[in-house]
């Protein structure tokens, strides 16, 4: 059965008040899941993804705050406008509010 999102994975304001174990497992597969999808977006440009841990992003999807952790991208410059088309792809995909891009990491 594939993975689905839920609607409590768009909200981790909870992260920092300390997470049950069913909560912090649940983060477990959310970050798991969100690497392998980006994963395939981001391969054919030659990029690698990370979510590193405890890095949250405030935001707004549709008429709800949301607060989720943030997306990392490193790798070869594929330039601003692949990278917008990338951003904008990934923050409907999986729940994560800001994706960046490392410079300089090789």
């Amino acid at each position: 059965m594939p993975f689905e999102f839920k609607p409590s994975d768009w909200d981790w304001s909870d992260v920092h008040q300390g997470l049950t174990e069913e909560r912090r497992e649940r983060s477990r597969l959310v970050v798991a899941e969100i690497v392998k999808r980006v994963g395939e977006i981001v391969e054919p440009h030659g990029l690698a993804v990370e979510v590193p841990e405890g890095i949250f992003s405030a935001g707004v999807q549709g008429d709800a705050k949301t607060y989720t952790p943030i997306v990392m991208l490193s790798g070869p410059f594929p330039g601003h406008e692949v990278l917008a088309k990338l951003s904008s792809k990934i923050s409907n995909t999986v729940p994560a509010n800001r994706v960046t891009f490392e410079f300089g990491r090789r």
